[in-house]
């Protein structure tokens, strides 16, 4: 698995739904933006839909067996910010509510949501909007064969 490229088309997937955000529907050029978007989203799926699915798939059953795993897509935020930019490239944050929701089985009564996050790739748990747990990193790659 080439985690840098992971990376990268997860930070373009999250930069072309800023794009969008920040554009008016009426705009001539939204369609086509629009377009590229899903183009983007294909790709990340056939590259790494799979990987993905197979580790969100350990992670259900181990907090929420109940629970139909998602296509990977779904994991990634409606909406990012950009915050500081660190050794390891631009840091972003997220609403909780921009994230999917999850029943975490030890606490059926919180708020629980899913997302991933670029630089390194991470899937994070956000409980009740303020307790973030990060549940999967990307391997470092001298670690990864």
């Amino acid at each position: 698995m080439d985690f840098n490229a992971l990376n990268k088309d997860l930070e373009t997937i999250i930069q072309q739904k800023s794009m969008l955000a920040d554009m008016d529907y009426n705009d001539e050029t939204y369609d086509d933006a629009e377009e590229k978007l899903h183009e983007f989203e294909d790709n990340f799926l056939e590259n790494y839909g799979e990987y993905l699915e197979d580790i969100l798939e350990d992670l259900y059953e181990q907090h929420s067996p109940s629970l139909d795993v998602l296509s990977p897509i779904a994991y990634i935020a409606r909406n990012y910010s950009p915050l500081e930019e660190t050794e390891h490239g631009q840091q972003y944050s997220f609403k909780p509510q921009d994230a999917v929701q999850f029943e975490v089985q030890k606490a059926p009564k919180m708020d629980a949501r899913l997302v991933f996050i670029p630089n390194p790739v991470r899937l994070l748990l956000v409980l009740d909007k303020k307790e973030v747990s990060e549940l999967w990193r990307q391997p470092e790659e001298s670690s990864v064969k």
